[in-house]
């Protein structure tokens, strides 16, 4: 990537999970907690890309709206035939917004963007014109 970037002015890097990953187990940590793991990852994701000058854009859903729609997703997708409360339980971390915003701004500037309204201009669309990407919905192919 730092080789390519070379010829772009910016560089968009695109992550639905990018909100909830974390680092595999450390080898000598019995009792590292998902926390731990969580701010490992997002410090060696700030070195790695700390020569880019990083900027996270976050676009997030309404969260009764996402849980709904990944509940729905579970029950379809899988043989899981928990109750919305269980399921609720189950997947809890990813309604918390406010915590993983908190989480991303020990290493990034962090803005946050409406997901329903990107989704009403299109969120490509929407991402090019706040961002002032030109091109981008134009088809440039040099964009990727």
């Amino acid at each position: 990537v730092h080789k390519r970037a070379e010829d772009f002015d910016r560089v968009i890097l695109s992550a639905e999970s990018m909100y909830r990953l974390i680092a595999r187990p450390a080898p000598d940590a019995r009792e590292e907690t998902r926390h731990q793991r969580r701010m490992r990852f997002l410090e060696r994701l700030a070195t790695v890309t700390e020569a880019f000058d990083p900027e996270m854009l976050l676009y997030l859903r309404r969260v009764d709206r996402f849980a709904a729609s990944l509940y729905a997703e579970s029950i379809v997708k899988t043989d899981n035939t928990w109750s919305f409360q269980e399921f609720l339980k189950s997947k809890g971390q990813r309604f918390g917004y406010r915590r993983q915003i908190d989480h991303l701004k020990v290493h990034f500037p962090v803005q946050v963007r409406s997901f329903d309204a990107a989704a009403k201009s299109g969120r490509a669309e929407a991402l090019a014109l706040e961002e002032r990407v030109e091109d981008f919905a134009g088809g440039n192919r040099d964009i990727r």
